[in-house]
């Protein structure tokens, strides 16, 4: 066995984003006997993986962030798919002339911070900011110049097409 991989919401991570840091510490150092690599795999943007898991960081892990945008082993970036500017537009062009998506939120997850637009509802800010580090509300979406990794989508319950 060459490496481990876990996803973290839900698996590794608690609710709250918390983890049995002790327990992962002696499995670290088990895998590292070994000669095994633990994987961290999630949608979260690499920032705030970095924040969570401060305790226990090693240049021994890798991250794959934002749902496969960036991979890292230990800080350095091995790999980034970060979303060219031109797809960038073109995907918030098609968004504002969607109706399906007249109510939806977006969250456009950067290198630098994540950026929503001004006004967006308290809740969603809220849960954003469990995910998202440096979050940012902007007058507009197009005015944003960090290099993008992923976009998220997001509305009330009572908002959602049926």
């Amino acid at each position: 066995m060459k490496l481990i991989a876990t996803d973290l919401n839900g698996t590794l991570l608690h609710q709250d984003q918390g983890f049995n840091q002790p327990l992962l510490k002696e499995t670290l150092s088990q895998l590292k006997q070994r000669g095994i690599r633990l994987v961290l795999a999630s949608g979260n943007q690499y920032a705030h993986l970095k924040e969570v898991f401060r305790e226990i960081w090693s240049t021994d892990l890798a991250v794959i962030a934002e749902n496969g945008a960036s991979i890292y082993l230990g800080d350095e970036l091995v790999f980034d798919g970060s979303l060219t500017p031109q797809q960038v537009r073109l995907f918030l062009s098609a968004t504002a002339q969607d109706e399906f998506l007249q109510n939806a939120y977006l969250i456009l997850v950067g290198a630098q911070g994540s950026y929503t637009r001004v006004g967006a509802p308290a809740p969603l800010i809220a849960a954003a900011e469990k995910f998202y580090d440096h979050l940012q509300q902007v007058m507009s979406l197009e005015t944003v110049t960090d290099r993008i990794k992923k976009i998220s989508v997001s509305t009330a319950p009572e908002q959602a097409p049926r």
